[in-house]
């Protein structure tokens, strides 16, 4: 689930609705940066991440059943 905010970032929800976890890749266009929000601590971490040429990629892992949000910039 994606949300875009009046400044253009933009607020990206995953859920791993699977009995397994899930290990892939986000791609988000438009976006250069990336902070990590994990929603039952409320921690926020800055994402290892770099966009190139206007796309970001997020290499990802959710465990079963787990979520996450990422605020793109």
């Amino acid at each position: 689930h994606v949300r875009v905010m009046p400044d253009g970032t933009r607020i990206v929800y995953l859920a791993n609705m699977g009995f397994k976890t899930y290990d892939g890749c986000l791609v988000v266009h438009g976006g250069n940066s990336a902070e990590k929000a994990d929603p039952m601590t409320g921690e926020i971490t800055a994402e290892n991440a770099v966009g190139q040429d206007g796309v970001l990629k997020i290499d990802i892992s959710l465990k079963a059943y787990d979520s996450m949000i990422w605020f793109v910039k």
